[in-house]
């Protein structure tokens, strides 16, 4: 039989509305209400009394009208929750179901349930609660079956809306009243942000450098977290051996604050007192008992060490060359840069070359030889000449960045070459028996360097008999063999004169001889003069 509904609809959704009492269910009162159908024999029939929930005291809902929905044919009607007015309430409940069915026929009708607040609504429940001869088939999303339906749909985000459809079907003629409600949960939530600050730290240093130069160290501390980083501390023992350069052996520094991502950078110089390789490591510490470490850094401390070597011409004579082969090595582990060698001479001497490109100065030679890596060997040398008999003085000094000076120093002897003359001539020749002559002895320097220690021996033969001597010495010896004192020196260009007077004693070619000796000559030199002797 085929059940019509009479009248408007608005009292049976006012029944509907009415069965939702803050989430629990209200048992009815007996208030009547008239329902009039008719069967389709168009049979009178009598009232049907409707039990129906008592309702809310506080807030009274408002009076809804169903309205019918044209796009899918269900009449809807709705509810706010709890106040019953939109502007005022969180929850809207919607509930579309069709005019009328038959018997045994399967229809649906929806449940909607809309978050009309600004805040998350957490366990929302819908209970449906059928009336009278419903038989439940499915629903989606699924529920048991019985005389209270019921669905657990978690959460509903602001404004979010959820359906329920059910399927079910009237077992019977009469009506189908469905009692629905709406349960949930508002949480008020206050948010704290859980961070975790973050500590690194990065260092570079120097790598190579000279002894002379610093070593630059840079440290990087950062936050590497997601919370500010307070009260950093940076710290750097410096290896043994190496000093800032304020003579300190320990770095420190300090940093309020690092925002997350933030990163602070720290130079500062250092010197090594020595060569070798120092290692350094930098920590961090700060609030919350964070710590870092930076990796090893090391540096390799080098020096330059040069070493001269020379040689020259011990002995030469005025006006020749005197050579000078120099080397410059460097025997360091580092490179000497801006290499110099300079060279000096006694004033007076005469530059004539040099290797190199070195440039004279006066008394100076210097040579330029830029920068000369470890192991590397130069090689140069110079000429000169010096025009008087002297000892010649010479130095050399090789400097460069970062290495000692060191000099070398030389002599040599510069002589002349002494050249006497000797010439000995009588004044008077032939010579009768019994008469006298004199004979002149000249020593004449025609050298370069004086005649030293010159000594002068004359011998008479029987013919002639020694009678007196004077000269530029005194005579030592008188006879046959006549000697004088030696003359010290006889300088270059200059003379010495020694006078003979003999007697004739007999006839004859007679021979004067004189012998000269000095320090410079190897052997006497002879000289003889004859002389005829007549009676």
């Amino acid at each position: 039989m085929t059940l019509r509904l009479f009248g408007t609809m608005a009292l049976a959704f006012a029944v509907l509305a009415g069965c939702k009492t803050e989430g629990k269910e209200t048992p009815p009162s007996e208030r009547r209400v008239d329902l009039h159908i008719k069967s389709d024999a168009d049979q009178p029939a009598e009232p049907v009394v409707v039990a129906e929930p008592a309702p809310r005291a506080q807030p009274a809902p408002r009076a809804v009208e169903p309205t019918v929905r044209p796009s899918d044919g269900l009449y809807w009607t709705e509810r706010a929750y709890p106040t019953g007015d939109k502007r005022t309430s969180v929850v809207v409940l919607e509930s579309g179901t069709p005019g009328e069915v038959s018997v045994g026929v399967p229809y649906e009708y929806v449940l909607r349930v809309t978050n009309i607040s600004d805040m998350n609504l957490e366990n929302v429940v819908v209970v449906d609660k059928p009336r009278g001869n419903f038989a439940l088939r499915s629903s989606v999303p699924r529920t048991a079956g019985g005389e209270e339906l019921r669905w657990d749909l978690g959460a509903l985000r602001p404004h979010e809306a959820k359906e329920i459809k059910i399927s079910g079907s009237a077992v019977g003629e009469g009506q189908v009243v469905h009692c629905a409600e709406v349960d949930w949960r508002s949480i008020f939530c206050s948010t704290t942000q859980v961070v975790k600050p973050g500590l690194a730290i990065s260092m570079t240093a120097t790598a190579a450098t000279l002894v002379c130069d610093p070593i630059t160290y840079t440290v990087t501390v950062s936050n590497n977290g997601s919370g500010t980083t307070r009260n950093v501390v940076v710290e750097e023992k410096l290896p043994a051996g190496v000093e800032t350069l304020e003579g300190k052996n320990t770095v420190r520094f300090s940093v309020p604050s690092l925002e997350p991502g933030q990163s602070k950078n720290f130079t500062w110089k250092a010197k090594a007192n020595r060569t070798g390789r120092f290692t350094g490591v930098a920590t961090a510490k700060a609030d919350g008992n964070l710590t870092a470490q930076s990796g090893e850094v090391e540096t390799t401390v080098t020096r330059p060490v040069l070493v001269f070597e020379r040689q020259g011409t011990k002995q030469t004579y005025m006006g020749k060359p005197i050579t000078y082969d120099l080397l410059v090595k460097n025997t360091g582990d580092g490179e000497a840069r801006d290499v110099v060698v300079t060279a000096q001479f006694s004033t007076g001497s005469k530059f004539l070359e040099a290797s190199g490109g070195a440039t004279m100065e006066g008394n100076t030679i210097r040579w330029k030889f830029g920068t000369m890596q470890p192991g590397t060997v130069r090689t140069f040398n110079a000429k000169i000449s010096y025009a008087e008999a002297a000892l010649v003085h010479a130095s050399a000094t090789a400097t460069a960045y970062c290495a000692e000076a060191v000099t070398v120093q030389s002599e040599t002897q510069v002589t002349g070459i002494p050249a006497i003359l000797l010439e000995v001539v009588d004044l008077t020749d032939p010579v009768e028996v019994g008469g006298s002559t004199t004979y002149v002895i000249t020593a004449t320097n025609q050298g370069s360097a004086p005649g030293t220690n010159i000594r002068i021996a004359v011998m008479l033969e029987d013919t002639m008999a020694y009678a007196s001597a004077t000269g530029t010495t005194r005579v030592e010896e008188t006879g046959q063999r006549i000697t004088f004192k030696p003359l010290a020196s006889l300088a270059p260009g200059e003379k010495a004169t020694w006078k003979v007077d003999v007697k004739t004693v007999g006839t004859g070619d007679t021979r004067l001889k004189v012998a000269m000796t000095s320090d410079q000559l190897g052997r006497p030199v002879e000289e003889t003069e004859a002389t005829n002797i007549y009676k």
